[in-house]
């Protein structure tokens, strides 16, 4: 009898506990947004993926490696919104964004990345972008 009842007194307490954890997250709901607010990097640890309205591809290059089925491909969108503000997609699915300088460097470091392990180029093209895009098309 009183292990059954011990077990009750177990689950009452473990009930008690989450409504309690429950209100207090509820009568706290401003200081903790608050928080998070004034701790941006734990906001950004929760937050997802930045949204990036992309419109058209102004890049892509794509490497192979001999005698190999692997391949790597870079694609770079434009900002929809007609801002100096691109997206550079791996075919990892990585994504890397900024303005035309920053994602001509990151896109030139990628394809270095892919040259030393071993890839060689195997085509790419341009889609013509607003703002110049300093990109290497061919070894």
């Amino acid at each position: 009898m009183n292990s059954i009842s011990g077990n009750r007194m177990k689950r009452v307490f473990a009930i008690a506990a989450i409504v309690d954890l429950a209100f207090l997250s509820l009568a706290l709901y401003t200081r903790i947004k608050d928080f998070l607010f004034v701790h941006p990097w734990l906001l950004s640890a929760l937050a997802a993926a930045p949204a990036f309205p992309k419109d058209g591809n102004v890049f892509h290059v794509e490497y192979m490696k001999p005698a190999s089925p692997e391949r790597r491909r870079l694609d770079v969108f434009e900002s929809a919104e007609g801002k100096n503000s691109y997206m550079l997609v791996t075919s990892s699915g990585e994504m890397l964004f900024g303005d035309n300088f920053g994602i001509s460097r990151q896109s030139m470091l990628k394809q270095l990345e892919y040259e030393a392990e071993g890839f060689s180029y195997n085509g790419g093209g341009w889609g013509g972008s607003k703002y110049p895009l300093f990109m290497k098309t061919r070894t």
